[in-house]
């Protein structure tokens, strides 16, 4: 099955103890990213921030955990979240009961990010089949059924909610696979009421320049951390290019998600020209129209990616999606240049 890339919100019929609302995110490729975005989208106040970020992306030649994705510095930092950082053996030298942490969170209007051991968590493609670790949201629990409420993908590639009992959950988050500490973290999420940021016009031109000329937008953190060794901007295109060209080769498994992320990257800058064209920062319609065509291109080759996961992926098939590709190179180029020159 492919993924659907859906986010499922829905009203909890059940009265809970604690429930805090999610929005649909503005990016839902990978979880760690589409939670916090889930809090901002029900807060209107946070769309200068959203759109003034998530422009410069990053192709690993590597194909690491995350191969194809926005650049992002870290991304618990908003100006619109308060952010809480700690280890869970913080909470064990401390004699922390986890369960009663996660309540006392939930009801101060905190979200709890958390890893577990998914072979525990019901509605999983993993449960009770094998031990997958993976991130996960808490936005409420109920003390009488004993039940937490989690968000993320389930096993149809939904991003939707699930019920987990206390004593499954317990199971899940103590099962150990690996000392690395970003595992063992708990992160706590709560919208900043106070919070404020106004977009950012010299911030944007200086992000659409780095896309457009493949610039290395991690080195600007080097005093940091050291820098990503990978491809940036526009021209990860042919990385894209040259990634399809070796599955045909290898016959190896395609990764949807690079192909979904192309497509959620021209949506995401769809939505940001429709902002400037709404905000009175441009005026020329020509640049969303233009725009809309690109993501059209990119959901047709992402669908054409999902359905040759079932009637198989051809010489035929990687040739369309290259000429698509390659037209879409050059039509963004030309947008952005004269976006960029209209800005400045």
């Amino acid at each position: 099955m492919g993924y659907r890339f859906l986010v499922l919100i829905t009203e909890m019929e059940v009265i809970m103890d604690k429930y805090l609302e999610l929005g649909v995110p503005v990016s839902n490729c990978y979880q760690f990213m589409a939670f916090p975005l889930a809090i901002l989208s029900l807060h209107s106040q946070s769309e200068d921030w959203i759109y003034s970020n998530f422009i410069q992306i990053c192709f690993d030649l590597n194909l690491s955990p995350i191969p194809y994705y926005y650049y992002i510095y870290d991304y618990t930092i908003s100006p619109w979240l308060d952010v809480q950082r700690l280890q869970k053996d913080i909470l064990q030298a401390n004699s922390i009961n986890l369960l009663s942490f996660i309540e006392n969170s939930l009801n101060i209007n905190y979200y709890v990010y958390c890893f577990v051991d998914e072979y525990y968590i019901p509605n999983r493609i993993s449960y009770m089949k094998y031990h997958y670790f993976h991130d996960i949201l808490i936005n409420g629990y109920d003390s009488q059924l004993k039940q937490f409420n989690i968000f993320g993908y389930d096993e149809k590639y939904i991003l939707a909610s699930t019920m987990v009992s206390y004593d499954a959950f317990q199971s899940a988050i103590t099962y150990e696979n690996s000392n690395d500490p970003y595992l063992s973290q708990i992160i706590l999420y709560k919208f900043k009421s106070n919070g404020n940021y106004s977009f950012s016009m010299e911030s944007f031109i200086e992000q659409l320049n780095e896309y457009l000329n493949g610039i290395n937008s991690s080195k600007r953190f080097g005093i940091l951390r050291d820098p990503w060794d990978r491809v940036y901007g526009i021209d990860s295109y042919h990385c894209l290019t040259k990634y399809l060209e070796k599955r045909l080769i290898d016959k190896n498994f395609i990764d949807i998600r690079i192909f979904h992320f192309l497509y959620e990257h021209k949506k995401l800058m769809q939505q940001r020209i429709d902002y400037l064209l709404r905000n009175g920062l441009i005026n020329d319609k020509r640049f969303l129209d233009d725009w809309s065509v690109l993501v059209t291109q990119a959901e047709m080759i992402r669908n054409k990616i999902l359905r040759s996961r079932i009637v198989g992926f051809t010489n035929e098939k990687l040739q369309v999606i290259n000429k698509t590709l390659n037209n879409m190179y050059l039509d963004e180029k030309k947008t952005l240049s004269d976006l960029i020159t209209l800005l400045s």
